[in-house]
């Protein structure tokens, strides 16, 4: 039968081989150099061959025509003795704080010598241990710099020389970065709901700042932090923790409070709040040695 071959055994019985192949020997390098090209080595036939290639082994024998091999299964590297620890997923924090981000990547923040609505920036690059460039120009170098932006505005973040502007949108850029805008989409859009809603509570006082409506426009917004304050349960305005809106809030408390030193009296929770986001381990020393500044 075609594919087959038939031969004596040991004990001069006829045996069929089944459907083997052979399989060509490997050969050392040293020797290649004779075999390879035209030379009469490579055109030998195989009786001439030596005879140790007969023995070389051709792997396990073929079944008989008409029987299904059973399958073959690949070898395993034994499994190390004992059990197996499951495999570390990254948490939260270090997945969206990568370190080398921020060996990568320049920080430059321009704007004036006080806290004003850059000084939450400041605190996030402090919260997260980010190198950057504090450039603080006085209104005369703003003057000749001004023409030369893309707004006409400050706070400016330089990000490898890129120019980003505006201080709600840049305080979102570094957080999405420093992994403090919310840990999920849900998160995200409640960080700024609070964020769209202090914007309007900035927007009006500062309109009716140190006149009779004041006060009564305190009286109307600020029993809304505490409830959010007391829904979150957290100190934060998140219950999952502090988040970039909570420096932006805690910094504008404080600013008010040099104006109107007991307008925070009537709310203690407001006052607890700003405790706790300014004795923050990471930012404590910056807040305690920062200069004293009402604005």
């Amino acid at each position: 039968m075609e594919g087959q071959t038939v031969g004596k055994n040991e004990n001069g019985k006829l045996v069929n081989s089944g459907n083997r192949q052979r399989v060509a020997p490997s050969i050392p390098t040293a020797e290649k150099k004779k075999v390879d090209g035209n030379s009469p080595e490579s055109k030998s036939s195989p009786k001439e061959r030596p005879s140790s290639i007969a023995q070389v082994p051709v792997g396990p024998p073929m079944p008989p025509p008409g029987v299904i091999p059973p399958p073959q299964i690949p070898p395993q590297s034994p499994s190390p003795s004992g059990p197996q620890a499951p495999p570390q997923l990254p948490s939260i924090e270090s997945a969206a704080r990568p370190s080398g981000l921020y060996k990568m990547t320049n920080y430059k923040l321009i704007y004036f010598d006080a806290r004003g609505i850059c000084e939450p920036i400041r605190l996030l690059f402090h919260y997260a241990h980010v190198p950057f460039d504090d450039v603080r120009i006085s209104r005369k170098q703003w003057l000749a710099l001004k023409d030369s932006t893309v707004y006409g505005k400050v706070p400016i973040l330089e990000v490898d020389g890129k120019p980003l502007t505006y201080c709600h949108t840049i305080a979102r850029y570094l957080a999405r970065q420093f992994g403090l805008s919310g840990r999920d989409n849900w998160e995200q859009a409640k960080v700024d709901e609070i964020s769209d809603f202090h914007a309007d509570v900035a927007m009006d006082l500062q309109q009716t700042l140190r006149q009779a409506i004041f006060l009564p426009n305190v009286e109307k917004h600020f029993p809304v932090y505490v409830n959010l304050l007391k829904l979150s349960g957290s100190g934060f305005f998140l219950p999952s923790g502090i988040t970039w809106v909570d420096f932006v809030i805690a910094e504008y408390m404080t600013t008010v409070r040099h104006f109107e030193p007991q307008i925070l009296d009537k709310y203690p929770a407001i006052i607890k709040f700003v405790r706790k986001v300014q004795t923050q381990p990471q930012i404590f020393e910056y807040i305690t040695n920062r200069e004293h500044q009402p604005v």
